[in-house]
């Protein structure tokens, strides 16, 4: 079964805006029990504008994930990733380690699937923050 079923299907998209301009997107739900077997969501997208990158915005809008899911009860984040993708850094940063690699689209596209405690990751990514703000 899956976590959707078990939790009413709770999904969560969440925008960073300025004014009336997007900067950026998130989207996560309940995790399958194949990749967290209790009490975890999976992060199924992270995108922020080219131009608005290094603003902290990824930050913001995974924190408001966190904080939405932990306060259901929640634990762990799984995150599929490209092999190849420079946002990898991002989640490594902030405590993801990968689980395994999956093979995509016919063998086509290689993928490191993360997975992180959701509090330290919070953590990591507070410190982060207050960190920015200091060298403003």
């Amino acid at each position: 079964m899956n976590k959707g079923e078990e939790n009413e299907d709770v999904r969560l998209l969440i925008g960073a805006f300025e004014e009336e301009q997007m900067l950026g997107v998130a989207f996560a739900s309940f995790a399958e029990s194949s990749d967290i077997p209790e009490k975890g969501i999976e992060l199924n997208g992270l995108w922020v504008y080219p131009d608005q990158r290094g603003r902290g915005i990824s930050l913001m809008l995974v924190l408001n994930i966190l904080d939405f899911y932990m306060s259901r009860g929640m634990e762990e984040i799984v995150i599929y990733n490209h092999t190849y993708s420079p946002s990898n850094k991002f989640y490594h940063k902030f405590g993801a380690q990968v689980l395994r690699q999956d093979q995509q689209m016919n063998g086509k596209l290689l993928v490191d699937v993360f997975v992180a405690n959701m509090m330290d990751m919070k953590n990591k990514m507070e410190k982060s923050q207050k960190e920015k703000r200091s060298l403003v």
